[in-house]
């Protein structure tokens, strides 16, 4: 498995954190692994010094036996807070590309588009 590489970009971190983590439950559901202290030890060892230094700084990554405090804690900081009118901005200026084909085009808009719902639903639920 490839360490995860950490470039300080919200826009590329998030999506790539998601997968490394993903393929990283999917490796540890593999080898039947469920011991929270070692799992945590295997995520922080595999995502070398990158992802070690950036375990170090946020709060609430929970005892070394919690394995999942430990990601939610890493989630938190890959999860940015949404900008509501830049998301807006983002659907507005896009534009199909000419070697881009409709399906590509159609998915990229369909993902810009649930963003700007998910932002107006968190609203919503902030306002109540």
């Amino acid at each position: 498995m490839t360490p995860f590489v950490y470039l300080d970009n919200p826009t590329t971190d998030e999506p790539r954190w998601c997968k490394w983590i993903g393929r990283l439950q999917h490796y540890f559901r593999a080898m039947r692994e469920t011991d929270g202290t070692t799992m945590r030890s295997m995520m922080l060892h595999m995502g070398e010094d990158e992802l070690y230094d950036l375990f170090e700084h946020p709060p609430n990554t929970g005892a070394d036996d919690d394995f999942d405090a430990a990601v939610a804690g890493l989630n938190r900081h890959f999860d940015p807070q949404m900008n509501p009118d830049y998301e807006r901005f983002k659907l507005h200026q896009a534009w199909q590309a000419d070697v881009e084909s409709v399906d590509t085009f159609f998915s990229w808009l369909t993902k810009l588009a649930s963003m700007c719902t998910e932002i107006n639903n968190r609203m919503k639920l902030e306002r109540n």
